[in-house]
């Protein structure tokens, strides 16, 4: 059944012939008599008893008395493809790293509100591993995420800007009344850390091979979740974490000269999407750029 079937079957019976429902839409007279026996058969019935007039059967008297809201159906359809079109409706996925989680989202939801009063975000928080997972299984649209060290040939990552992580403090740490700190310094405290699959560790943790200090830990405590970490140094424990966690806090955060410590920090799209990114999507991302 097409849209146009039904058209010439209205136009048909309101102009009560097939030749004058043919002059009206300029088809001729053999085309709308196609339409309506492609229309019967998609229906499996009769609409017309055949003669000069278009005299309508029973089933057809039936189909016509809802046809008008048949096609309002229709043109609402044909709004909501058109709105989609424009990404004006619909839902978008996002991958957003749970430490970035509240300033990211708050940015998108307002530039959303404004621009897109009709659109629904979907928020995904993780960390960076699950983000690139997320992402391959198709559970999100892209996401911003730091670099991993080893990029998935399926995915694309594009940098915004440098994302500096060190060492936090209470204020009322014994280190802080050093006027220089050293790495080794720090190892002789209780460290707090996001887990293993929290790139912070593992790029700290290379920083300690690479001084040949693996193994100098005193004590550490692994928190999965870094929005956390910052609730929990107190007395003598030293957290490390990304900088941006720190600014809204009472912690001192400094950094090692002599070691250098950053991650990329950016958006991850499937390779395969790159050049077929929405304008939406697009637009939400040169919110960050």
């Amino acid at each position: 059944m097409e849209i146009k079937e039904l058209i010439s079957f209205k136009t048909i019976v309101e102009s009560g012939t097939f030749s004058k429902a043919a002059d009206l839409l300029y088809y001729t007279q053999p085309t709308i008599t196609n339409h309506i026996k492609q229309l019967e058969k998609s229906l499996g019935f009769k609409l017309f008893i055949r003669g000069w007039d278009a005299k309508l059967t029973r089933q057809g008297e039936l189909l016509y008395s809802q046809l008008d809201n048949l096609l309002d159906h229709w043109n609402y359809f044909k709004g909501v493809a058109s709105d989609i079109e424009k990404e004006e409706i619909g839902t978008l996925r996002i991958g957003v790293l749970e430490i970035y989680a509240s300033q990211t989202a708050d940015l998108i939801m307002d530039w959303t509100q404004e621009n897109k009063p009709h659109m629904n975000i979907e928020f995904l928080l993780g960390n960076t591993e699950q983000m690139y997972n997320s992402l391959i299984q198709r559970k999100i649209d892209f996401a911003f995420s730091t670099e991993k060290e080893e990029n998935h040939p399926k995915t694309k990552f594009s940098k915004i800007r440098d994302e500096n992580f060190g060492f936090a403090l209470p204020p009322s740490h014994p280190l802080l009344s050093k006027e220089i700190i050293q790495l080794s310094d720090i190892l002789q405290y209780p460290i707090v850390i996001g887990d293993k699959t929290c790139i912070t560790n593992r790029a700290f943790m290379k920083a300690l091979d690479k001084n040949n200090l693996t193994g100098r830990l005193k004590q550490v405590f692994i928190c999965s979740n870094q929005i956390l970490i910052p609730d929990m140094v107190k007395s003598d424990r030293i957290a490390i974490l990304p900088e941006s966690l720190v600014i809204n806090t009472n912690l001192n955060f400094f950094e090692l000269e002599d070691l250098e410590m950053k991650l990329n920090y950016g958006i991850i799209v499937l390779k395969q999407r790159e050049n077929y990114l929405s304008k939406t999507m697009k637009d939400i991302i040169k919110l960050f750029i």
